[in-house]
């Protein structure tokens, strides 16, 4: 089953690639419906906190924002969700997880990032979001 919607996946990946690489803000639009027709919020369950994965220093002075925070920072407070744009905190960059196996991405992940000091999260539930969230909204996914 496709996701619901009139966004073919083929846009939705010119608008991602549009947003994250061409520095089009703009197409930040076409994200929120995609997100209120994501078909496994249900599965996720409640949460108190999300919190997006920060970009590197070096990708986040190149691009001047992190797209996640465009994309689910708005829709997430319009649904009464606590987001929180500085949770994590990155603490050196790894190597960029799309050239690497899965296993390579665990191994590079460890250690990268630390939780905020003065953030509470006893006894809460977070939903962390970060790029590869975007690919649930922009391909064919199928329902369990």
């Amino acid at each position: 089953t496709r996701l619901q919607g009139d966004w073919s996946s083929d846009v939705c990946s010119s608008d991602l690639i549009s947003l994250k690489y061409g520095g089009k803000k703009e197409k930040v639009r076409a994200f929120p419906p995609l997100l209120d027709r994501f078909p496994f919020w249900d599965r996720i369950g409640t949460f108190d906190m999300v919190i997006p994965v920060p970009l590197s220093k070096a990708k986040m002075t190149k691009r001047g924002y992190n797209q996640v925070d465009l994309m689910f920072e708005i829709w997430m407070k319009g649904h009464y969700k606590n987001y929180v744009r500085n949770g994590l905190v990155r603490i050196r960059s790894g190597e960029t997880q799309s050239l690497l196996s899965r296993v390579e991405r665990f191994e590079n992940i460890k250690g990268l990032f630390h939780i905020r000091k003065d953030l509470s999260l006893a006894g809460k539930t977070i939903l962390l979001v970060e790029q590869r969230c975007l690919g649930l909204i922009q391909f064919k996914e199928r329902y369990a």
